[in-house]
């Protein structure tokens, strides 16, 4: 895991020290998800050099441009194999789209009563975004715009809540990096 962090970090252009850095962060700001293995580190560096980060920093831009910026991060877990790819990269378009029992891709998701009550309410965020600029609806608590003080998210899961700046430690380990 080390290693390939820090082969990245070479391909970055970047010295391997961030490496460490960023596992730190990692373990820091996760220790209440208890003992991290270094399987789940790596995953989940691989998944803010891929993703994360670049959504991030794709909203701060916007948002200095256009207040009508908004965040969210999708954590339902796939069933997928019971579960081990967690919540990953296009599992949310299922829910947007209303395809949970679509029958080639219900092994992915979820057909759950909550997780059909989380489809309808993601549909209908993103038709009010739509509609009026604004993806807030009565369904869902309040979805304040990202900006860079606060870093408001709407977190899209189990639980549907505004956190401000989720994973703050790890966004700031990677500044300078990417």
């Amino acid at each position: 895991m080390r290693n390939w962090i820090k082969f990245v970090m070479r391909t970055l252009g970047q010295n391997e020290d961030n490496a460490e850095s960023l596992i730190n962060a990692y373990r820091e700001t996760r220790k209440d998800e208890g003992s991290l293995s270094a399987q789940k580190v790596l995953d989940t560096f691989l998944t803010d050099f891929e993703f994360h980060i670049s959504a991030i920093r794709t909203a701060e831009a916007q948002s200095m441009q256009n207040p009508n910026t908004y965040m969210y991060l999708f954590t339902w877990p796939s069933s997928f194999m019971d579960g081990i790819f967690g919540s990953f990269h296009t599992l949310e378009i299922f829910f947007v789209f209303g395809m949970l029992d679509d029958p080639n891709w219900s092994k992915f998701s979820d057909t759950s009563e909550e997780a059909k009550k989380l489809s309808e309410k993601i549909m209908d965020s993103w038709i009010a975004f739509a509609r009026t600029g604004n993806p807030s609806h009565s369904g869902i608590p309040e979805w304040p715009q990202y900006d860079t003080e606060k870093r408001s998210t709407m977190i899209l899961g189990k639980e549907i809540k505004v956190v401000e700046d989720p994973y703050g430690k790890e966004r700031v380990a990677w500044d300078g990096i990417m």
